[in-house]
Parts: C-alpha cells; structure tokens; sequence
C-alpha cells in the first residue's frame, strides 16, 4: 500500500530519498506497469531493471521514465519546497547550490540548474 510506504519514507528531517524510491515510487511502477513488472521486485533498481530489460515496453516509455538521478533530484526538491520555502516568512530563504536541494550552478557559471541537467549537459 502507497499511503503506509509514503508515511514512512517522509518525517520530520525530511524524505528519505532511498526508501521514498523504493516503497513509494517502486510500488507505483508495479501497480502502473503491472504487466511489465513482477510483484516481487525488490525497490526501484529492481523495478527499472525489467522495466528497461525485461519488459516489452517501447523505447519511447521507457526513455521517458526518469532516471534515478532525476528522480533524486526530484525528491530532493520537493523537500525543498515543503521543508525550507514554505516555511519562511518575512525572511531569507536559505538555497545552498551544493546540489542538497537538487540546485547547482550552470556549467557556464550564469544562473542555476537542477542537478541533474547539469550532468547531462556536462557529459
């Protein structure tokens, strides 16, 4: 069940990035591609693997799957939003570019990026 595994994943310091992927994001993908993906799928690598190797999905699904940097990312964002700019008022808003928040400076230097795009355009 989501709801438990959601509960679970996400308290007080935050979400957990590794099991809000592995008991949330897995279970969906299970549920979502239930043809395509075995119940016993152990976590989100697990769910990905017959996703992209074992399954019959086309190439055009599977690429528009997000990766588990993207995912990260993602998540790492989200915690963001709920945990550090919603909770300010009438103060600055503390957004490190470490990539802690999925933030990080442009290749070029000008502007700021989400992690992940920043290593795809690098690579």
């Amino acid at each position: 069940m989501v709801s438990a595994s959601l509960l679970k994943s996400v308290g007080d310091g935050g979400i957990n990035y590794t099991l809000f992927a592995d008991e949330v994001i897995a279970e969906l993908y299970k549920s979502v591609f239930a043809r395509h993906v075995s119940s016993s799928a152990a976590g989100f690598r697990a769910a990905m693997n017959e996703l992209t190797h074992v399954s019959s999905l086309s190439k055009t699904t599977i690429g528009r799957l997000p990766s588990e940097a993207q995912l990260t990312t993602t998540l790492k964002n989200i915690n963001w939003v709920v945990y550090h700019y919603w909770t300010v008022i009438n103060g600055p808003i503390h957004a490190p570019l470490d990539g802690s928040n999925g933030f990080v400076p442009a290749c070029q230097g000008r502007g700021v990026v989400y992690e992940d795009l920043r290593a795809v355009k690098s690579s």
